[in-house]
């Protein structure tokens, strides 16, 4: 093999001499398309310093981001494809690769990222476990600078939407009150093997601290917190969602009316209820 991106034919061939077929349970959906490959690891590469990949598969994605970055450390649930991939390294003489085998979800990120110096991470992401492994990551990787992941594009298109937007939630809340977040780019279905029956894009994500710094975590996860009540049922009034004697208090006081809906909100009527659920002045430096 050259020192080349990995194509369709060679994971079919790997696939097949090993008897494995994609796993549907762990959302295996290989990126086979070697353009699509190298503009999502140069969005993930930043200035080239080590990155964390998740779900690196057959190592699609992850040949470039080890041409383009000091070291990238692939964090992959199967191993048995993590077993194919270290192949796939080996005969591309690429050695600034560590993959380690283990369930994006239950990793230690804060530990992993500081212990090996990552600023940023990355990955083809299993479209059914996503938004979990990226709030992990947002409440555990501290120091993050920046992520991209190829995202089922629905998934992207609802956490990159800003707060008061029609998509927004408490997932795109939380994200967007750490980061700013983009649509970089959209995948079609046809780059990956198999072939999912949705559309993918890549999101893009870029440390943000102008909220915690002038508001504080207490406020910021206090703002978080009522707006997942608000939004398990979205449809709702806030009068009815945020009903409780302390909600209802402290949404009186932050003066948000209470015949609006959580998705109508923006980032800074959600912070002011934050404040007002935590007591603490808001810092207006």
């Amino acid at each position: 093999m050259s020192r080349s991106g990995v194509t369709k034919s060679e994971i079919s061939e790997l696939l097949s001499a090993s008897g494995r077929v994609p796993k549907r349970s762990l959302g295996q959906n290989f990126l086979v398309d070697q353009n699509y490959a190298k503009k999502i690891a140069s969005i993930a590469a930043g200035d080239g310093g080590p990155v964390a990949e998740i779900g690196p598969g057959i190592g699609s994605l992850t040949v470039f981001l080890a041409e383009r970055c000091a070291r990238v450390t692939a964090v992959e649930k199967d191993q048995e494809i993590a077993s194919l991939l270290t192949r796939v390294l080996e005969a591309r003489g690429i050695t600034n690769v560590e993959v380690i085998v283990a369930d994006a979800l239950e990793v230690d990120w804060s530990g992993l990222l500081a212990g090996r110096g990552i600023r940023r991470v990355a990955g083809n992401l299993p479209y059914n476990v996503s938004v979990p492994i990226i709030m992990k990551l947002v409440d555990d990787g501290a120091g993050i600078d920046g992520m991209a992941f190829l995202l089922q594009r629905e998934v992207a298109e609802r956490l990159a939407a800003r707060p008061g937007a029609r998509e927004s939630s408490a997932a795109s809340l939380k994200l967007q009150l750490r980061f700013a977040a983009s649509i970089a780019t959209g995948v079609p279905a046809t780059v990956f093997m198999p072939v999912p029956n949705v559309a993918s894009a890549v999101l893009e994500l870029r440390a943000d601290s102008r909220y915690l710094g002038r508001y504080g975590r207490e406020a910021v996860d206090a703002a978080v917190g009522a707006a997942r009540t608000a939004f398990a049922h979205r449809r709702q009034m806030l009068r009815r969602t945020l009903s409780d004697a302390r909600l209802a208090a402290a949404l009186a006081e932050s003066g948000v009316e209470e015949t609006r809906r959580p998705e109508s909100l923006t980032i800074e009527e959600w912070l002011a209820i934050g404040v007002a659920l935590t007591g603490k002045e808001r810092d207006h430096a």
